[in-house]
């Protein structure tokens, strides 16, 4: 997505979506007032990170994304003064260093990579979490028994076709997932609508190779 011709109209679609999905789904999700500092990882042209800010005036919300997609936010900003609020930084989470934040956001992220490469992210957002800090993921969930809904069927069969490894979990799996990984206290909020949300925080015990360290006492 180097050439902005290219880059503006697709994310204007992701912007579109963002807006109708995630973004509803973010707030209405859980009591987020007391977090200042937040990461919006892979977060796109900011249409969650505004909607927060505007929901919350106290935080700072950083959007994480590729330099390509950065370069285009200015096209989607909204006409508030809290967007000021919300800053952009490119970058690869896979390799830059990510900002420290007391609540990492991950908006239709985990279920677009492998197993191996989610690891690799909840370990880094983990890292730079402070101390008691929050993760909130927006994807659509599975009912435990995969028998629905039928929106979460059909962005699964879309993952599968475009990603490597990409699908769409479970709320059970999805706590699984955050538990091996150094997360707990999982809370779940089912919306009715094209994205659910998952909280869960950050644990005290360290992780090693993905598995939470046990005090030996």
């Amino acid at each position: 997505m180097g050439d902005p011709k290219l880059t503006i109209p697709f994310m204007a679609g992701m912007h579109g979506l963002a807006n109708v999905s995630q973004r509803e789904a973010a707030l209405k999700s859980f009591d987020l007032s007391k977090h200042r500092k937040v990461c919006d990882l892979g977060g796109g042209t900011g249409a969650v990170a505004y909607g927060l800010a505007a929901r919350y005036p106290n935080m700072e919300i950083t959007v994480f994304d590729l330099p390509s997609v950065v370069a285009c936010h200015d096209c989607f900003k909204p006409i508030d003064p809290k967007s000021s609020n919300v800053t952009f930084q490119g970058g690869d989470f896979f390799k830059d260093k990510l900002p420290e934040s007391d609540l990492f956001i991950l908006s239709n992220i985990i279920h677009n990579w492998s197993e191996e490469r989610i690891s690799e992210i909840l370990k880094r957002v983990r890292s730079n979490l402070l101390p008691g800090g929050e993760i909130l993921i927006v994807e659509a969930l599975y009912e435990d028994d995969k028998s629905g809904p039928a929106n979460t069927h059909i962005f699964n069969f879309m993952m599968m076709l475009t990603f490597e490894g990409g699908r769409q979990r479970s709320a059970a799996e999805m706590k699984e997932l955050l538990e091996r990984h150094g997360f707990g206290e999982f809370q779940v909020q089912k919306s009715g609508g094209l994205s659910d949300s998952v909280f869960a925080v950050k644990a005290s015990t360290p992780v090693v190779n993905g598995v939470i360290e046990k005090d030996n006492a």
